[in-house]
């Protein structure tokens, strides 16, 4: 039985529906950051993958404070959020 979303003020719900019920199966995007993409010294291989924005900023900023040695700045969160793919990070990267 598939497993539908229904967005309310209130949030999101998962709704379990029998076939023909009037719900629009939706498949929702992965979301990545891979910094392979971007030249350091470390050759960072690390992707983080997210279904939602924020989630994936949010981790993605931890990694890059945490091993990068980036500041948390609403400047940096622009800078992340412009690196964002949509689906999943591929095997590898050009270089």
């Amino acid at each position: 039985m598939p497993i539908y979303f229904r967005a309310r003020a209130t949030g999101v719900s998962l709704t379990a529906a029998p076939e023909g019920c009037g719900f629009q199966e939706v498949e929702m995007e992965r979301l990545y950051i891979d910094c392979r993409e971007f030249p350091s010294d470390m050759k960072c291989t690390v992707a983080i993958a997210a279904d939602n924005e924020k989630e994936l900023v949010d981790a993605a900023v931890l990694h890059a404070v945490a091993v990068h040695g980036h500041h948390d700045t609403p400047e940096f969160r622009v800078e992340i959020r412009k690196a964002i793919h949509k689906g999943n990070p591929p095997a590898s990267v050009a270089a």
